[in-house]
């Protein structure tokens, strides 16, 4: 944090210098250099949206990361504790994500596909990087097929993170000599 580092001006005071001189023992005392912290903040970083933005029924704005733009700026101003606009800034990360870890033959492994709409999908897969469907799981899939919530098919489709697949195949990519690894192929 530099003493010319300043918060923007929206009529707020400026930080004391008992919050500065805390703010500068924060900063000394912690390892922001290190950036480990991004790196794994971006792992399994597919694609990122071109506006993200929520609304509510009447259509008003309720919340835009376009508000948090400020959080662009890798230096904390004087009246924010630097830890927290770290986190902040951490927290910036967004958009399509798809992280797996293969299994090994002691455990299985685990799929996770995130989008904004759908939200996070979990999936334990097998040796083959097949997905495991639990026995309730599919129990479930089949009363609820039984009931008529959803068509036997259509359940599967869900415990199958069909919806996931269909809305990141688009971003999934591999560069040349890559190898590709189908998390699961229907035939």
């Amino acid at each position: 944090m530099s003493a010319d580092a300043q918060a923007p001006d929206l009529g707020l005071k400026p930080a004391t210098p008992i919050t500065c001189a805390h703010n500068r023992s924060v900063l000394g005392s912690l390892p922001f250099g290190d950036r480990a912290d991004f790196e794994d903040a971006r792992r399994g970083f597919i694609g990122t949206l071109p506006k993200v933005e929520f609304r509510n029924a009447e259509g008003r704005v309720i919340y835009s990361l376009e508000d948090y733009a400020f959080l662009d700026e890798e230096q904390a101003p004087d009246t924010v504790n630097p830890s927290l606009w770290r986190q902040a800034r951490l927290n910036m990360a967004n958009g399509l994500f798809e992280v797996t870890e293969d299994a090994s033959p002691t455990s299985e492994g685990a799929r996770y596909s995130f989008t904004p709409e759908l939200g996070l999908f979990h999936a334990v897969t097998g040796l083959h990087g097949d997905i495991m469907i639990p026995e309730d799981r599919l129990k479930a899939a089949v009363v609820k097929s039984a009931i008529g919530d959803l068509p036997l098919l259509a359940e599967i489709d869900k415990l199958l993170g069909k919806a996931w697949d269909e809305s990141l195949e688009p971003f999934r990519h591999a560069g040349e000599g890559a190898p590709v690894r189908w998390l699961h192929h229907v035939v």
